[in-house]
């Protein structure tokens, strides 16, 4: 009681030192205190001691000041000199969508976020917007992955057919005109044995440290959801986690990505991490009946879906050869033959 810390200036320049007034009688023990900076411009920050946010990111103790604008773009610790053939595309990690963290690779003179066109060569950054929980990252922690690609590898929609005849990507059968851009996904509204369809997540929860899997217990973050007539209304700004009726399959020579944004579908964002690996699903590799998680979130108005309704199309594209290492057979994986399921970071009761 009776503390006060206030500002000599209410504005600053780079390299100056900011000055600050402090009174804190009869302090028992330490507190934390926080400097808020905000910038009308995207900014680089160096050093340690600071976290970003971004417009509509939560703050320590619910502070809101500011909150409308930019407040840092995070640096990567690597950097990328890719040869003259060779580009790149990023996305969040399965783990970092599924906590409802938006991240978006930049580059140097970038046209597009995500993309790295052939031969660049410098630096990467980071866009990082936590949307529904507070999280905790550090020096080293890991939200993105990124994918190399050699030319125009996507297939074809007649190949596109022929793989789903062939190899059953996704568990149901399918004209050759509902073979669009893609092979189209569902999402299962009657659930479980119990009618579990999936999950909501809560506002104003803990902190998710992301570096820290099953440490969080479930319950303190997210809402269940139960089967209510095979429907369900999506409320504008929330988010949820749900699961697609049919289970999907990733050949081991290909490679496959959600598309997270599908005006022909709905209003509504599917996925963040949209990257499927490599025998993903895949019997040889323990993967049978693998659902997609789905990480949903409606734009601006509240969007009605039902039972066995298209939500997303999952788009393949061929290695140059077959990876030494398959999802779920030679690597420590962690959502090969799920089905419903929550991000690592959780504990169910």
């Amino acid at each position: 009681a009776g503390t006060t810390v206030s500002l000599a200036n209410t504005t600053g320049r780079v390299g100056e030192e900011i000055s600050l007034n402090w009174t804190a009688p009869n302090l028992a023990k330490p507190v934390p205190a926080y400097l808020m900076l905000s910038f009308d411009q995207p900014v680089r920050f160096s050093g340690d001691g600071f976290y970003a946010l971004l417009p509509g990111d939560p703050a320590a103790f619910g502070i809101s000041w500011e909150s409308d604008k930019t407040r840092a773009i995070v640096p990567l610790l690597e950097s990328l000199d890719l040869p003259a053939h060779l580009s790149a595309a990023g996305n969040p990690k399965s783990s970092t969508g599924r906590i409802d963290v938006f991240t978006r690779l930049i580059t140097d003179n970038g046209v597009e976020f995500e993309q790295v066109p052939a031969g660049y060569s410098g630096p990467l950054y980071a866009e990082i917007a936590p949307l529904t929980f507070s999280v905790l990252v550090r020096k080293g922690s890991r939200l993105s992955q990124l994918r190399i690609r050699a030319g125009s590898p996507n297939l074809s929609n007649n190949a596109h057919f022929d793989l789903q005849q062939s190899e059953r990507l996704v568990d149901k059968d399918l004209a050759p005109d509902q073979v669009k851009n893609g092979v189209p996904v569902s999402v299962d509204l009657r659930g479980d044995k119990n009618g579990l369809i999936g999950f909501r997540g809560k506002r104003h929860s803990g902190v998710i440290d992301v570096d820290k899997p099953r440490a969080h217990p479930a319950v303190d973050f997210w809402e269940p959801l139960y089967s209510r007539s095979d429907k369900l209304i999506l409320d504008p700004g929330e988010f949820y986690i749900l699961v697609s009726a049919e289970a999907v399959h990733v050949p081991v020579d290909y490679a496959a990505e959600m598309i997270a944004y599908d005006t022909l579908v709905g209003e509504f964002r599917v996925h963040y991490a949209g990257f499927f690996d490599p025998g993903f699903g895949a019997p040889s590799a323990g993967g049978t009946g693998s659902r997609a998680v789905l990480e949903v979130r409606s734009f601006d108005v509240p969007f009605l879906l039902e039972h066995e309704q298209n939500v997303g199309r999952l788009v393949y594209e061929s290695m140059l050869e077959r990876p030494a290492l398959v999802y779920g057979q030679d690597l420590a994986s962690n959502y090969q033959a799920q089905g419903l399921k929550l991000s690592k970071h959780f504990v169910m009761d």
